[in-house]
């Protein structure tokens, strides 16, 4: 104010010097006025602000960034720019009262010229004469129209008229970053969990964490990890998992080996959201792997028989009733179907029983599917029930009449046997009916088993025939075998092997029907499966009553390996090794 005595603008336009006095038009305030009447203002979140009233040695326009910890604003709690960082910081108090650029803008209404301010609580005060040229009102406007406000939050923005040589600029509540997660973490998940993982470390906004991984993956079992955020504050995350929307603590499937990428971005009202990316490596676990062969013996014993791939005995365990159907799953869990007692039993890989489970009537048949869910065919109930990998029962589903056999294919649907209704029963994983389709023979089918292309193959017993199907159910070929065909295998490389109880031999016939060859096992073969070695293993029933009986190992050229004495009248029906349901369901190599 007191300076308007000495502006000259006749030197240059708008320039203005010290001068004894005025040798042209004054420059008034009001001229300053007008010109602020069209500051502009936009409104986006980028605050820049700074006019440094000073000599013309100490002119900076500075960009303000977040402080989110500012003093009181009511008392207007000054900060200035700190040049190391380029963040507001705490300052002392100015020597002279702040006033914003709304109260420059209202006095300049009231402008009288006069060499007294009539505002004297807001003058400026005096400094020493500037060594060079003051800024003139150009720069002044110029810095005008950087100002940039954000559009929310209490922002007291201003310049402190003190001394010339310590400018102030105003408070600034905006732009503080959202609270940060209290925890983040990844774990396994509560239903099919993945074998391990490693914990992810939570980054520093808009970084990313590769810490985290999942461990011993295992393919086509639905293995499952969950990631859980907890926020802070009245902050709120969402997350995605490869792009796709994910609710935290969820389980997650995880689908292949290839690297998880997890994005989350925490929001709170009036700061700024934050990003924080976490790439979560996955590593296969399981590869295929068919250590032991397990036979049930129903003889006057009721027992489980262990075996090595070599033919050693490892172990022999009580089953305490009548069995016939078995299964192992991925973790090397047995499950026995025990038809008198309308029960499944469960034994872990040393042969200790876990748990005994109601099904319906009659059980049978002992498959496997890619989540680990235990589906048992019920002969007397003409149904199927599905249990998870805890013995829960999940559904009981209608079949065919009197069903035997059950399968599972690559794609995880069921096919069942239906041993008195000359027909095949094709289920979804959630046990609806897909389609029922007739083997054209004269009885059963018994046996039932499904290559890697999903085409069906199932034993006619009484016609000495064994029926192929095409993953729609519809039939392909029928193809002559030995007598009485009871049960049926499939190898790796998608040959076809039968046991004909009534010839005492196995059949081995190639992918499209045709017969390699026939090959003498033991009296009455019944259970048969393949090893992950390509070897394949038939229970030899032997004579009914006798409690006699043995296993027979055929390598693939169908050469006999070796037989070995077991419990008495071996059935073993179903996948005794674990081969059909790592390879053919599991895809594991």
């Amino acid at each position: 104010y007191q300076r308007t005595q000495h502006f000259d603008s006749a030197i240059s336009p708008h320039n203005i010097s010290y001068s004894s006095s005025a040798t042209g038009t004054m420059h008034t305030l009001e001229d300053i006025k007008n010109s602020m009447m069209s500051v502009m203002v936009p409104d986006v979140s980028d605050v820049r602000v700074g006019v440094h009233y000073g000599n013309a040695r100490n002119d900076l326009v500075g960009t303000m960034t977040a402080n989110c910890t500012p003093g009181t604003n009511a008392t207007g709690t000054i900060y200035t720019s700190a040049t190391t960082t380029n963040k507001l910081v705490p300052e002392a108090a100015p020597t002279s009262t702040m006033i914003t650029i709304e109260d420059v803008y209202q006095r300049m209404y009231n402008f009288d010229y006069s060499t007294t301010s009539p505002f004297s609580a807001h003058s400026l005060s005096t400094s020493s004469q500037p060594a060079s040229s003051m800024h003139t009102l150009q720069d002044i406007w110029n810095a005008m129209l950087d100002i940039t406000l954000p559009n929310e939050g209490d922002i007291r923005q201003g310049i402190i008229y003190g001394q010339a040589s310590f400018p102030r600029i105003g408070t600034l509540l905006e732009g503080c970053p959202a609270t940060t997660p209290t925890s983040i973490n990844l774990a396994v998940g509560s239903v099919n969990p993945v074998g391990g993982v490693t914990d992810v470390v939570i980054p520093a906004a808009g970084g990313t964490d590769t810490t985290g991984a999942a461990t011993g993956w295992v393919t086509g079992t639905e293995d499952k990890i969950k990631f859980t955020v907890v926020d802070g504050g009245s902050a709120s995350s969402t997350i995605t998992i490869d792009s796709n929307p994910y609710t935290s603590g969820a389980d997650y499937t995880i689908t292949s080996t290839s690297s998880l990428t997890i994005v989350v971005t925490t929001n709170e009202t009036g700061k700024m959201s934050q990003v924080r990316t976490f790439v979560v490596g996955v590593t296969a676990g399981l590869s295929l792997s068919t250590p032991n062969v397990w036979v049930l013996n129903n003889g006057t014993d009721f027992t489980l028989t262990k075996l090595d791939t070599s033919g050693n005995i490892i172990g022999t365990y009580g089953t305490l009733a009548f069995t016939q159907g078995v299964a192992v799953d991925i973790f090397g869990d047995i499950w026995v179907a025990r038809p008198g007692m309308s029960t499944v039993s469960k034994f872990n890989s040393s042969g200790a029983l876990i748990g005994t489970y109601s099904v319906g009537s009659s059980p049978t048949y002992v498959a496997i599917d890619a989540s680990g869910n235990v589906w048992v065919t019920n002969q007397g109930s003409n149904n199927v029930t599905k249990l998870n990998s805890s013995g829960s029962v999940l559904g009981t589903y209608s079949t065919g009449n009197a069903p035997y056999a059950v399968a599972v294919d690559g794609s995880n649907n069921i096919w069942i046997a239906n041993g008195q209704g000359q027909s095949v029963t094709k289920l979804n994983s959630s046990g609806a009916t897909i389609g029922t389709y007739s083997t054209g023979g004269t009885s059963g089918p018994f046996g039932l088993a499904i290559d890697a292309s999903g085409n069906v193959w199932v034993t006619n017993n009484n016609d000495n025939t064994v029926s192929k199907f095409n993953s729609s159910g519809t039939p392909v070929g029928t193809y002559s075998v030995g007598s009485l065909p009871t049960e049926v295998a499939i190898d790796a490389s998608g040959n076809v092997w039968v046991t004909n109880r009534g010839s005492n031999n196995v059949s081995k016939l190639n992918s499209s029907g045709a017969l390699i060859g026939t090959y003498p096992v033991g009296t009455a073969p019944r259970g048969i499966a393949v090893d992950a070695s390509g070897n394949v293993w038939v229970a030899n029933y032997g004579n009914y009553g006798a409690n006699d009986g043995s296993v027979t190992k055929l390598n693939s050229s169908g050469s006999v390996v070796g037989t070995y004495v077991v419990g008495g009248n071996p059935t073993s029906n179903g996948d005794m090794t674990g081969f059909a349901l790592q390879y053919f369901v599991l895809g594991l190599r």
